[in-house]
């Protein structure tokens, strides 16, 4: 008389996977990254936010002053300042994009909300009232060399 244990392999595996997990998140992390400035590049690039809508145009004076400097027509796209401060950084857990001086610099932030007569133009998924709300394509394209990695992991 016995008893016969049956699929422990199978679960050895995937505690194998669970204990790589966390090597393969790390080393990801930087191409997660990577993939948040090229969506905020794209925003820049097609005027669009995050969620599909297109940014509001320049004004009529705003277009003169910059045609007058020989500036970009783009909105967000006068002297580049903004454009050009993009940073980004990761960790073995976390992945992340700056604007300016920081997270709250203030140009990033009123291009992003609002403010006074500048509309709100999302760069970075963060509604004008300052709550983050990435759509699921945008986390799909952020997070897809994570996902990918995993699937690799635990297939």
């Amino acid at each position: 008389m016995g008893i016969v244990t049956r699929g422990l392999a199978e679960t050895n595996r995937k505690l194998d996977g669970l204990a790589n997990a966390s090597q393969v998140i790390a080393k990801t992390m930087p191409d997660v990254a990577r993939n948040m400035r090229g969506e905020a590049v794209d925003a820049f690039d097609h005027q669009v936010d995050p969620w599909g809508e297109d940014w509001m145009p320049p004004t009529p004076r705003t277009l003169a002053r910059r045609k007058e400097r020989k500036n970009s027509e783009k909105a967000l796209i006068d002297t580049a300042k903004l454009f050009d401060s993009a940073h980004v950084t990761s960790t073995p857990n976390t992945a992340a994009i700056t604007f300016g001086e920081g997270i709250d610099d203030p140009r990033a932030e009123a291009n992003l909300k609002g403010h006074g007569k500048v509309p709100p133009r999302a760069f970075l998924p963060i509604k004008p009232d300052g709550t983050e709300a990435p759509p699921q394509a945008y986390l799909d394209r952020v997070f897809a060399p994570l996902v990918n990695a995993l699937k690799k992991v635990f297939s």
